[in-house]
């Protein structure tokens, strides 16, 4: 069902992001926008705060929201299949999805989506299945309402990302693979593409404590030095990530673009370019969003938009 307003809210462990958008005749507007940073390993009390006051700054008390789960409690996979109808491949996956998923059956909700055109004459079929632990879904909507929110819906927020880049992304051609990245130095969001269609999707969880906002902040001098063995970890799954799409597709990915807390560095995409042997281009989650200057801050949005991506993505829902 289509909505006239929404607002995407992702609850990461170092920010918290928000981004509220309206459908109008003209087309989709920009209302507001929030980033609050959060404290290294900060509590749930502290960031219940922390967005209980968001909440009252941007009069939300009692909106619903859209929001975005990641990380170890959730799994992707795309799965290759005898081809069947949607009524039998419903059946057939309530009994083998077990097989797929690394967690008990009891313990997860799962879903999933079929990838191939309709007209295919393959008599193969490619599936896409997600699972979450229902634990950590209880613990997001439980958050959510003591904040004084409703939960509207729940998404994947690697598919977050690409709702996103395929509203506000640069145009791709159908046979361009690219990669994307939605880095904060705790997680990384990684996609491939062949155009607009995703075909491998997986998190990359980074310690914690690789560097800190106030880190980035204060150490002006000898930053990038700092951060660069830290991130061997992140440039070795990418690698194994990248070398098997292109083992599975024989396909190579050509581009990588970069969005999140990363994005901000420009000496971490020099190091990706050096260590990938990729192409690495940042972009803008907000570029296709109208607002109003006299409601947002031009310099404002700037500063921000790299970390909105997911947000953006969430908020998208429904809308288009």
């Amino acid at each position: 069902m289509k909505e006239k307003l929404s607002i995407g809210l992702d609850l990461g462990h170092r920010h918290i992001n928000l981004v509220k958008l309206s459908k109008e005749p003209e087309g989709l507007k920009l209302l507001d926008i929030a980033s609050v940073a959060l404290e290294p390993k900060q509590g749930k009390e502290e960031k219940l705060k922390k967005l209980v006051k968001l909440i009252k700054e941007k009069a939300l008390s009692a909106h619903c929201v859209n929001l975005g789960i990641s990380g170890e409690s959730v799994v992707v996979r795309y799965i290759d299949l005898p081809r069947m109808k949607k009524p039998e491949l419903a059946q057939a996956l309530k009994y083998e999805a077990q097989q797929y998923i690394p967690f008990k059956i009891e313990e997860v909700i799962f879903d999933y989506h079929l990838l191939d055109q309709a007209n295919s004459t393959s008599n193969r079929m490619k599936v896409l299945l997600v699972a979450a632990k229902k634990q950590a879904i209880v613990e997001l909507i439980e958050l959510i309402k003591q904040a004084g929110l409703k939960p509207n819906l729940i998404d994947v927020n690697s598919f977050s990302l690409v709702n996103c880049f395929e509203y506000n992304g640069p145009k791709v051609k159908e046979d361009e693979v690219s990669a994307l990245i939605n880095l904060e130095f705790d997680l990384a969001n990684v996609n491939i593409l062949q155009g607009l269609i995703p075909f491998f999707s997986r998190d990359i969880t980074l310690l914690e404590d690789v560097l800190s906002l106030q880190q980035a902040q204060e150490e002006k001098n000898g930053l990038f030095e700092t951060l660069r063995p830290l991130l061997a970890n992140l440039i070795r799954e990418l690698r194994l990530s990248f070398d098997y799409f292109e083992s599975e597709f024989e396909k190579q990915v050509a581009i990588i673009y970069l969005s999140g807390e990363g994005a901000g560095f420009p000496e971490l995409i020099n190091f990706f370019k050096e260590q990938l042997g990729r192409e690495v281009k940042t972009w803008n989650p907000l570029q296709n969003l109208a607002f109003d200057p006299g409601q947002l801050d031009s310099a404002a949005l700037s500063q921000t938009q790299s970390m909105l991506a997911l947000a953006t993505g969430l908020a998208l829902r429904r809308l288009i």
